[in-house]
């Protein structure tokens, strides 16, 4: 009886599928080592679930998007000749056009941001590893991704050591007894805010207005920030 099925009609297809799946297989050995494949995005799938075995659920799902077309160091490595401090400032669609004539400064620009943030935030240089921004970084895994303006992002995972898992957090925020509550929803509304240091937000733009109307007047989101000043060497009483 088996054998008569094997040999029906209806389970032909199954020999040819097969072999399509075989191929793939074959394929996969191949496409696993190029970047932006369907095999690669499936092993870097694989290598999350991994880490989520070992390290738990993730404390922190971040989105990094360097705006290259307004900062100075892009310029600089668009291919400038002049010296950093001295980037000629250019207007928006002159920007626009050195991104498209130049990809290769956009990614290193890119890259070295990342670096940074990698470094600066996550606390993690090398081998060595300090508290950065968001705690003591446990691991971190990330995945850059193309824009729609041919830029390129970053999507990032971030794990905390010491981190309450989603139970715990459950729990403490349906405890009766606990300030936990409280203690995230003012979290979440510090999080939130957008307030000017300065002054209302009425005020900095009516500012910014009357600013720009000056013929002297410089994007400040174009200008290199001005350097802190030296550090003191000598102790006073009203430092």
């Amino acid at each position: 009886m088996t054998s008569t099925m094997m040999k029906s009609h209806s389970v032909l297809h199954l020999n040819s599928n097969g072999k399509v799946l075989a191929i793939i297989r074959d394929l996969d050995h191949v496409a696993g080592k190029v970047h932006g494949t369907a095999t690669t995005r499936r092993y870097m799938n694989n290598e999350i679930w991994s880490l989520i075995v070992d390290k738990g659920a993730l404390s922190w799902y971040i989105t990094l998007s360097p705006i290259d077309n307004h900062h100075p160091l892009y310029l600089y490595l668009a291919g400038s000749d002049k010296n950093f401090i001295e980037i000629p400032l250019l207007d928006h669609k002159q920007r626009q056009c050195l991104i498209v004539n130049n990809p290769t400064a956009a990614a290193r620009f890119f890259h070295f941001l990342v670096n940074l943030f990698i470094e600066e935030f996550l606390g993690c240089k090398g081998t060595k590893q300090s508290e950065g921004f968001y705690g003591n970084t446990n691991a971190y895994y990330g995945t850059v991704e193309q824009q729609g303006r041919l830029t390129l992002h970053l999507h990032i995972l971030l794990w905390i050591q010491g981190a309450l898992s989603p139970q715990e957090v459950h729990d403490r925020i349906l405890d009766g007894t606990s300030d936990f509550q409280a203690k995230i929803v003012n979290w979440l509304e510090a999080c939130h805010t957008g307030d000017f240091f300065m002054d209302s937000k009425e005020a900095v733009w009516a500012s910014v207005d009357e600013r720009s109307k000056s013929g002297d007047y410089m994007d400040p989101t174009l200008k290199i920030p001005a350097p802190p000043p030296p550090c003191c060497t000598a102790v006073h009483d009203n430092c």
